[in-house]
């Protein structure tokens, strides 16, 4: 009985200093919980968005610029973007308008900080050849091998799949 009453008691202080935590107006200048990651985006996708995650925390709440190839992204000159929380979003995605270097900065009155630097690229996988494949024969418990020509792709394994 007692061993329970404190095991209750400590799940008590934890939530409160958790909450506490998450509550905390302490003035502080921002720094980055969440990096953005590489991303290769298919080029034949059905999805029609790429997403580059940044997120911080600060007090006050820091704002957030994103910057591709080192130079400051227009969210508001082109509507193909929108930046919500640090998640910069591209809808239509192409790789000559959008490939490359993007970072975060997320800023407050008491600082700046700048995410690591992730690449934006643009993959596919052409289709399978179609042409047909000398006929092969096999007798009753003896294996062979079928052979295919992998198709291009990028990025890829650019070792013979067999």
């Amino acid at each position: 009985m007692v061993k329970m009453v404190w095991v209750n008691i400590a799940v008590l202080v934890l939530s409160v200093l958790a909450a506490q935590a998450e509550i905390d107006e302490t003035p502080r200048g921002p720094h980055i919980t969440r990096e953005p990651e590489d991303t290769i985006f298919d080029r034949d996708s059905v999805v029609k968005t790429v997403s580059l995650e940044c997120e911080a925390d600060g007090f006050p709440r820091p704002t957030y610029t994103w910057y591709k190839n080192n130079i400051a992204i227009d969210i508001l000159g082109d509507d193909r973007l929108t930046l919500m929380e640090g998640i910069l979003t591209i809808t239509d995605p192409t790789s000559i308008a959008d490939g490359g270097n993007y970072r975060c900065f997320a800023e407050n009155e008491y600082g700046v900080v700048i995410s690591r630097v992730a690449s934006l690229e643009f993959g596919y996988v052409d289709p399978f050849s179609t042409q047909a494949q000398p006929r092969q024969t096999s007798t009753e418990n003896n294996g062979f091998m079928l052979q295919c020509k992998p198709p291009s792709a990028y990025p890829g394994d650019r070792k013979s799949v067999v």
